[in-house]
């Protein structure tokens, strides 16, 4: 009787072993999250970029409170304050659409923030306000691994087609 319990604790372990180093090898590897793929960790190739710089910091850097971002011939220039990012902290995400300059309607705003981690679901709903832009109320955690970066995914209608953005945001600590 106690072999029977011993090989089965035996296969427990081994199971349990297995899902961990399954699972540990999924969010080292890039992956498909949500329909969009993750954000490469791995280090550049020649494609021109100096060894040490990840491929993300080509993505425009929304930590200094101000970034813009290219879709086609729409210019998606994003807003927050306070800045940088507070870790359990709100902030607020300012979005506004220019075409050659000149303000450009948004509609159907949302933002969706991400880890190369799985972190849970951040997607928010951009609100329209007078002035033409559009605002969302934003709270991120902190990843235990103290990797520090997400990336927002803005996405909208504007001139008649889904445009789509994406950000890079590092966030502090909270003290």
């Amino acid at each position: 009787m106690k072999h029977t319990q011993t090989i089965a604790g035996v296969l427990v372990l081994l199971a349990l072993g297995a899902g961990v180093y399954w699972v540990r090898s999924r969010n080292t590897a890039p992956h498909e999250t949500r329909g969009t793929a993750a954000p490469s960790t791995a280090a550049p190739t020649a494609a021109g970029t100096s060894k040490g710089i990840s491929p993300d910091d080509a993505l425009p850097d929304l930590s200094k409170g101000r970034a813009a971002g290219m879709s086609g011939d729409v210019t998606f220039v994003a807003t927050l304050e306070p800045h940088p990012p507070v870790a359990f902290v709100p902030f607020r995400l300012t979005l506004r659409a220019e075409v050659a300059g000149a303000p450009s309607a948004i509609l159907d705003g949302k933002v969706a923030f991400e880890m190369v981690m799985p972190m849970g679901d951040h997607r928010y709903a951009l609100q329209p306000q007078p002035d033409g832009t559009l605002q969302a109320d934003v709270t991120l955690p902190m990843c235990m691994s103290g990797n520090p970066r997400w990336f927002a995914t803005v996405e909208g209608v504007a001139g008649g087609v889904v445009r789509t953005v994406k950000f890079r945001l590092d966030l502090v600590p909270r003290k």
